[in-house]
């Protein structure tokens, strides 16, 4: 903790924003102890590629989200499961448009992405994008918030705009698992790795992926729809706020993947 941020604990002191017990003491988060208990975790042993429900030794093979999803992402880390506590701030922050929760929801992420051991793997962080409609009538991109605060404990960059939403995403709540994966398909585009993105690269470090994400307009191999190998050896942390599915961050690992990123994996705030 800094000592500006110790600062601010003095003067402004921190209260949980699951009960509103406090006040908390510097440096203890925003959750009292009652509450941290209220997250429910992953359970023992869940799928290291997927982090869905396995079972105490049972191979990667068997786990059925993986046969559903198919995904290219090598693997996945949540904070907990989308229940209980973990779920009412997810939905405080995306349905109640509490942007203050991103910073809470974000370091809780970022503590449990640290202590993974893919971390070191991790070059560079990207945000799953949402329509300019959601952004409008939500005021922010929660996976963003998120992303934010994860790409800031790693101290690697975070690339903001290297992914975009293409069409109307589906209402996938009304959708079956299968359904759903279909829905996804050509929803995630890369965004052309222009010198806009430049000043959307945040965290130091970020003048590594210069040459990546440089160069002018849309390459003759993107044109051509072939693989540019533009972030070839990159590895890519996709970040969201909730898998069910996965059929989101499946479709933007397809993605990075067709552009050479390697390894490519997921870490989201809660996974159902």
């Amino acid at each position: 903790m800094s000592a500006i941020d110790g600062l601010l604990d003095l003067l402004y002191p921190r209260f949980c924003v699951g009960c509103s017990r406090g006040p908390l003491g510097p440096g203890r988060g925003w959750l009292c102890p009652r509450c941290q208990a209220r997250i429910v975790p992953l359970g023992p042993e869940p799928c290291p590629r997927c982090a869905g429900r396995l079972g105490v030794a049972a191979a990667v093979s068997r786990c059925r989200d993986c046969r559903a999803l198919r995904p290219v992402f090598s693997g996945a880390v949540a904070v907990g499961r989308y229940e209980g506590l973990l779920r009412d701030l997810v939905v405080r922050l995306k349905y109640g448009r509490d942007a203050f929760l991103g910073r809470v929801l974000g370091d809780l992420l970022a503590d449990t992405v640290e202590i993974w051991p893919r971390a070191p793997e991790v070059d560079v962080v990207v945000p799953v994008p949402i329509t300019a409609g959601r952004r409008w009538r939500r005021g922010f991109n929660q996976a963003e918030l998120l992303a934010e605060r994860v790409a800031r404990r790693l101290r690697v960059p975070l690339a903001l705009r290297l992914l975009r939403r293409r069409g109307r995403p589906p209402v996938q709540a009304s959708l079956s698992r299968t359904a759903r994966l279909s829905a996804q398909r050509g929803t995630v585009a890369v965004r052309d790795p222009g010198p806009r993105l430049a000043p959307l690269l945040r965290i130091p470090g970020a003048r590594r992926l210069a040459p990546l994400l440089g160069g002018g307009g849309l390459p003759a191999e993107r044109r051509a729809g072939r693989r540019t190998g533009r972030l070839e050896g990159k590895g890519i942390l996709v970040v969201d706020d909730v898998m069910t599915t996965g059929a989101t961050v499946a479709e933007a690992a397809r993605v990075l993947v067709r552009e050479g990123a390697d390894p490519v994996l997921v870490a989201v705030a809660a996974r159902a």
